[in-house]
């Protein structure tokens, strides 16, 4: 792997899997996944020119904090890849770029635990925040 590469590979198990689940004779069901790979495949890595990794706690309970690595001016203003662990529930806004060329789609997602998301090219990740009080360790790739 490269230097200016991210990749991901990893599966979801889960069992043993139940009759009534579809699986038989009852055993483990198992879902591989990757980046930008596929379905049904595992693994899979994509160019970053530009990665930033952090671990911190947040305490912001009225107020949105933004993570620093990704935004105007950062380490990563293009971020394609969004990998995220709290250690508490937060509300993570993440501000996107429009794929069609408006303004930005800005979505608040309640979340705990794992956060793992691709961006598209021309709907990439401009600025990410969050808002709670949690420990928080993230890791943000991209072109720019």
């Amino acid at each position: 792997m490269s230097s200016n590469t991210v990749t991901l590979a990893g599966t979801i198990t889960v069992g043993p899997q139940g009759i009534c689940e579809g699986g038989f004779p009852a055993g483990l069901l198992q879902l591989p996944f990757g980046l930008g790979s596929g379905l049904g495949s595992c693994g899979g890595s994509k160019p970053a020119a530009r990665k930033f990794w952090s671990h911190s706690e947040v305490a912001s309970q009225n107020a949105y904090v933004a993570l620093d690595g990704v935004g105007t001016g950062e380490s990563v203003t293009r971020a394609n890849t969004l990998y995220l662990r709290t250690t508490a529930a937060v509300l993570l806004r993440l501000t996107l770029a429009d794929p069609a060329g408006g303004p930005d789609i800005v979505s608040v997602v309640p979340m705990q635990g794992l956060w793992i998301q691709e961006f598209g090219n021309q709907g990439y990740l401009k600025l990410l925040e969050v808002q709670g009080t949690a420990g928080i360790e993230y890791f943000v790739s991209g072109d720019q």
